[in-house]
């Protein structure tokens, strides 16, 4: 059952992918990028302007609650904005379908609550999350 659901989510990812130039000009929620590729090239932009006698200005963004803040209807918007196949359309469609049918519910001291909705974010920890976020701030990056 695992194996079938990540073969779906692998199947789904190749038809809702897309590039953006504004890809090139972030570090979080990609592949082969990470922290300490981010702080390096922080560090080096900012002494190369310093050496040369430049101010550097910067801004943070803290993304720790990110994932929890997605709004679904504009995230999946996005997507279909962003689909250039009638397979990725169809894709982001049933993602939509699947996000906003879905139930949750909390498991605790073997105890489980009633289920419940949830309306926003994405799931942490799953394999579409870095690609769905990614697109969500493509906008804000831009």
């Amino acid at each position: 059952m695992l194996l079938q659901k990540f073969l779906s989510i692998i199947i789904f990812y190749n038809f809702i992918a897309s590039e953006d130039e504004v890809d090139n000009f972030q570090f979080g929620f990609k592949k082969g990028h990470s922290t300490p590729d981010c702080t390096f090239m922080f560090k080096n932009t900012v002494d190369y302007y310093r050496r040369n006698g430049s101010h550097v200005f910067s801004c943070f963004i803290d993304f720790s609650k990110a994932f929890d803040s997605v709004n679904y209807w504009l995230q999946f918007y996005k997507l279909l904005d962003s689909c250039t196949s009638v397979a990725g359309s169809l894709s982001v469609r049933l993602l939509a379908f699947w996000y906003s049918n879905q139930l949750m519910s909390v498991v605790w001291q073997g105890m489980t609550s009633s289920c419940f909705t949830i309306s926003n974010g994405v799931r942490q920890g799953g394999i579409l999350s870095p690609f769905l976020f990614r697109v969500y701030i493509r906008d804000l990056i831009r």
